[in-house]
């Protein structure tokens, strides 16, 4: 494809395109192909005029008029390959008048990723130092998988519910007046007594009942209530105790080790903990050495950043109105504005290193193979969960725009791990539990 490059900025780039004679007779070919099965010429059944007799009956002007778009486009694409660029905006494109000849030239002006100049990025160190795991972060693990094999068992003794049990109720909701609400009456509800799992008048109001003793306590229900009928109402729920539970912990022994995995005895399943805890810590420790070696890379690069990319990531700013108001609101308008300029500094930040990570990856000649990128699909369809999954999936499989942005992902996770290992001298540290290292997890960079 014919084209001249001219730089106007870091980011900013002029392409002069020149369609070849060939391909815009192609497009003639096409447009007349489309056009010739809407319009009838006498003589001739519908899609059946040579173009000849065509052109002649509607005028070779309309084969332009069809067939331009399509040409600067598909040029343009053509130009923007050649010339390797990123383009992060669309073109302003002029269109040159179609001399005599019938060739075909434009001019683009376009917005494209800048050039980033990495320094010596392979210098980069940064310590490793993961925490240290203790017998005390052992035993709370343990004490976790203990609890989670407690048993609720009934309190055989007759006493007062207290704070920590477990109580079983039928309970019946009446409004002021003492008229059943709109909220069906409840048998058989369990809760923890103190633990904030009802209303805290409900919560309160239990202590001391006695099994088969019924109370009628008042209580108010907030106004983001999860039952829309009950958002903001007061009413008085008649509660009946019908039983205490309290929770029973399993013995601190081999056999809560056999039952909570493939452990023959408690020291066995103790020594998983502390080495799944050890590689949890040195995980930490490399991805927070790594961000520090990202932010002393982003800090050394000379990268210019593209104001659209930095809007990309911003909500949306205050109409005039609401901007004319902030004005006036003194103390709230200057915070809206500390905050939006927060906002701004931290999307400058992303972008600076989503543009280092995309030099690096370059540099390192990393790509992204079909496997890990239908890995990848899987993971985001499966992320919707098992019964959206297959819709996500082939959402997915038919919009190449969601395709290259899941590779530019996985191509930027692969550069992150890429400058931790050069920054700790060792590979990112595998998910304790057998997860592939690398894989995006909640909470970690899925730039």
């Amino acid at each position: 494809m014919p084209a001249t490059l001219e730089r106007l900025g870091s980011h900013r780039v002029a392409l002069e395109v020149t369609v070849p004679r060939e391909d815009v007779e192609a497009g003639l070919e096409r447009a007349y192909r489309r056009l010739v099965r809407s319009v009838t010429i006498p003589g001739f059944r519908r899609g059946r005029a040579p173009r000849a007799i065509f052109e002649r009956f509607v005028g070779r002007a309309a084969l332009w008029d069809e067939a331009l778009d399509d040409l600067v486009r598909e040029a343009y694409r053509k130009a923007i390959d050649e010339a390797g660029l990123a383009p992060i905006a669309e073109p302003e494109v002029e269109v040159r008048p179609i001399p005599e000849d019938e060739t075909l030239s434009f001019r683009a002006e376009v917005e494209v990723k800048p050039e980033v100049a990495l320094g010596d990025y392979r210098s980069l160190r940064v310590p490793l130092e993961p925490a240290e795991v203790t017998a005390e972060d052992v035993e709370r693990v343990v004490s976790d998988v203990r609890e989670a094999q407690a048993e609720l068992v009934p309190v055989e003794e007759e006493r007062a519910l207290a704070p920590g049990d477990f109580a079983v109720v039928d309970y019946i909701l009446r409004d002021e007046a003492g008229k059943e609400v709109a909220a069906p009456a409840v048998d058989g509800y369990i809760f923890h007594v103190g633990a904030g799992e009802v209303l805290p008048e409900i919560d309160e109001g239990v202590v001391g009942m006695k099994v088969d003793e019924t109370r009628e306590i008042p209580v108010a229900f907030p106004a983001d209530h999860r039952v829309e009928a009950l958002r903001g109402r007061r009413c008085v729920a008649a509660v009946t105790l019908r039983e205490i539970k309290a929770k029973r912990l399993p013995p601190l022994d081999d056999e809560l080790a056999r039952a909570a995995g493939p452990y023959a005895t408690l020291e066995e399943m103790k020594e998983d903990v502390r080495n799944r805890l050890a590689q949890a810590a040195r995980r930490r420790a490399w991805r927070e050495a790594t961000e520090k070696a990202l932010a002393q890379l982003v800090e050394a690069a000379a990268v210019d950043v593209p104001d659209v990319l930095v809007e990309r990531r911003l909500p949306p700013g205050p109409d005039g109105d609401e901007a004319g108001r902030a004005a006036g609101e003194g103390e709230l308008a200057a915070a809206r504005e500390a905050e939006r300029a927060e906002l701004r500094r931290r999307a400058e930040r992303q972008v600076a290193e989503e543009l280092v990570l995309e030099a690096l990856a370059k540099a390192e000649g990393l790509e992204v193979t079909d496997d890990e990128l239908r890995r990848e699909v899987e993971r985001v369809a499966q992320s919707f969960g098992a019964e959206d999954a297959p819709r996500v999936r082939r959402a997915i499989a038919r919009d190449p725009v969601a395709l290259l942005r899941l590779r530019e992902d996985v191509r930027l996770r692969k550069a992150f791990a890429r400058l931790g290992e050069i920054a700790t001298g060792e590979p990112e540290p595998a998910i304790p539990g057998g997860r592939e290292a690398g894989a995006a997890t909640d909470g970690e960079r899925t730039a």
